[in-house]
């Protein structure tokens, strides 16, 4: 088949042909669903066991090219704006869909069967798979590549508008204020985000259905998607709206399934005498087969519609594709015959193979130390203006063992205690701290924002808030350098050993060099690094803790990190409920504007007897706490 034919619309077959409504998918699915589910149990296996380790290797092997072996945070986005990070870009991303896609491919493959009236077995769509898996991979590859393109001069645009309207102050002062100009430069990347939105949304029907004709026509990925961006042009409003209508309703599906979750764990929670270990089993086996329940019926319905779109509307101009043949006989090897009896015992039996397995793991994970410290954001900013002589007090009167301050250099040299890099959020002023004399910064009252009774507050230096915490609570010391710092790390130590504070200080940065900088003057002390994101190896740095952000704070990274010598201080963490999920998880420290609310938290928890907090553990690692759950533990105190 040549390229020109492929490139002929479905259109020249005649009429449109109808909707594909729900009774046709069901149609389709009933003789069909033994070999889909089994289908997507073992694609799922083998991507998770497989391809998925592959693919994760990826970014290691693009780090290494460059001679590092992490990045973090904002040096990610700086290292994808480089040709090789752009590489890696497209390459990640591309072997993320390739995995993804490969899956759908098992199914599609028996779907299309299906909608052409015959079967075939999983060991065919298996083998059938992987015999498209280098077309599958640069196919992705050109779908990545083109969306990247596309997105560019938006993703510029949003740069440019933050630059422009939002960069003479420090964000957080538009964030805290949200004066006029945030609202428009909100607006302006809105509209470059819906805009594009829809140029990719009207991309979608042509890279979706590129893969069937590569994966039924034998075309290479080039044709493939050339093919389907022709043909999708005559049927584009009616792909886009059957696939908008799958999207609809398994997002709907998934929503019913998280709500029957909540519900059941209300009802276990509240309405239940049951035995710990007939709650871990119910509320683990029940999530676990709603999870395999909701991801098979979305799949499966994906797979057969795509395949029915395909075989209705785009199929090549002799409306037969070259791999129909290969379907003609059933398979006779069993897998696509097996009967629905010995598939649901094993599936049920692995589910609760797993629950066992998992619940069992999840008991072993449960600390029953009371080793969880409290660290004091900024002083107790909850309760106080942030970073203030007022806000350490109260950290201290609360008995955080640990008060966390931001320090950077003014324009005399001098290590002042404040987090942004001017002064706009917390007073008001356009002034920017590494131009501001010391004697400024004693003249300007910085604690009115927060409230009249904070109206002497000054930016205090790190001196006093040493001076303050001697003796009744550690300090750990960001340091702040906003490109403009020249002694900060010769003078932090200065300062620390003149107050005889060393063994009493810990010093963390967003900038792995400069606490390398502060590790050289003192090997002894100890460093750390502050993250939100990171790709690569963090193990390779030599730091002695870690200050994250709770979306990255999972068990395996807190046990991970832990097993390799380093602390986890999680940030920042100001709710009750996930007070409790990062202490069960074992962080070293909860990192908080609350910390009278933290201890409280921590308290609580250390009067719960061994049951209980194996129950708390698990509920909050099953996302069971939440909604009325919270309320119930605020009210409690835990």
């Amino acid at each position: 088949m040549n390229e020109a034919s492929t490139s002929r619309a479905g259109s020249a077959h005649g009429p449109a042909p109808a909707r594909v409504t729900l009774r046709v998918l069901l149609g389709d699915f009933r003789p069909s669903w033994k070999a889909l589910l089994l289908a997507n149990g073992l694609a799922k296996l083998v991507a998770s066991c497989v391809l998925a380790p592959l693919a994760g290797l990826l970014p290691y092997a693009f780090l290494r090219l460059t001679g590092a072996t992490v990045v973090t945070d904002q040096d990610i986005l700086f290292f994808f704006l480089r040709p090789i990070g752009l590489a890696a870009l497209i390459a990640i991303g591309a072997a993320a869909l390739a995995l993804l896609v490969a899956q759908s491919a098992v199914l599609l493959t028996i779907a299309f069967a299906a909608c052409t009236g015959k079967r075939v077995g999983v060991v065919f769509a298996l083998k059938h798979t992987v015999s498209h898996a280098w077309g599958i991979l640069g196919l992705s590859s050109r779908i990545v590549a083109r969306a990247l393109l596309i997105a560019a001069p938006f993703l510029a645009f949003s740069a440019a508008v933050y630059f422009v309207l939002l960069g003479r102050f420090d964000i957080n002062y538009y964030l805290r204020e949200k004066p006029p100009v945030l609202w428009l430069a909100a607006g302006l990347v809105s509209i470059a985000v819906l805009w594009l939105a829809y140029l990719l949304i009207r991309r979608i029907a042509g890279w979706v259905f590129a893969f069937p004709i590569l994966l039924f026509e034998k075309l290479p990925p080039r044709d493939s998607l050339r093919a389907a961006i022709e043909r999708t042009k005559t049927h584009e409003r009616a792909l886009l709206l059957h696939l908008g209508a799958w999207a609809g309703s398994a997002l709907a599906l998934s929503a019913l399934a998280n709500a029957s979750l909540g519900w059941l764990s209300a009802f276990v929670f509240v309405k239940t005498e049951a035995s710990l270990s007939a709650i871990v089993l119910l509320l683990w086996l029940f999530l676990a087969v709603v999870n395999v329940a909701v991801t098979f019926v979305n799949g499966a319905m994906f797979a057969l519609l795509t395949a029915r779109l395909y075989q209705q509307r785009l199929t090549g101009p002799s409306g037969e594709p070259e791999m129909r043949g290969e379907l003609q006989s059933v398979d006779t090897q069993g897998l696509a015959h097996t009967r629905a009896r010995g598939i649901a015992f094993g599936v049920g039996a692995a589910i609760l193979a797993a629950g066992f397995l998992t619940g069992a793991g999840l008991l072993k994970t449960v600390r029953f130390d009371e080793r969880t410290t409290v660290t004091a954001h900024r002083g107790a900013a909850g309760a106080a203006p942030e970073n203030t002589l007022a806000a350490i007090a109260k950290a201290i009167d609360a008995g955080a063992r640990w008060v966390e301050i931001d320090v950077q250099e003014n324009a005399d040299g001098e290590v002042v205690v404040v987090h942004d890099s001017d002064l706009k959020k917390i007073a008001g002023i356009d002034l920017k701290i590494s131009n501001a004399t010391s004697r400024q910064l004693r003249q300007i009252d910085i604690g009115s924002w927060f409230g009249s009774e904070f109206r002497d507050e000054r930016v205090p230096t790190l001196a006093q808030v040493l001076d303050a915490c001697k003796g009744k609570a550690g300090v750990i010391i960001e340091l702040k350098y906003y490109g403009q710092s020249r002694r900060l790390e010769e003078r932090v130590v200065e300062i620390v050993e003149s107050h005889g504070m060393a063994h009493d200080v810990r010093v963390m940065s967003l900038e792995y060099e400069g606490v390398q900088k502060l590790r050289a003057l003192r090997p002894d002390w100890k460093i750390g690094l502050l993250i939100t994101a990171a790709m690569g190896d963090l193990e390779s740095l030599d730091i002695d803790f870690l200050a994250v952000n709770t979306g990255l704070a999972s068990l395996s990274f807190v046990q991970n990190a832990q097993e390799h010598g380093r602390e986890v201080f999680v940030w920042t963490v100001n709710d009750p409920i996930l007070m409790a999920t990062m202490a069960a998880r074992g962080a070293d420290s909860l990192i908080t504007d609350e910390p009278a609310l933290a201890m409280k938290v921590l308290h609580e928890i250390e009067q719960l007897d061994s049951a209980e907090r194996i129950l708390l553990h698990i509920a909050g690692e099953l996302g069971l706490l939440k909604g009325r759950h919270v309320s119930r533990a605020r009210a409690e105190g835990v």
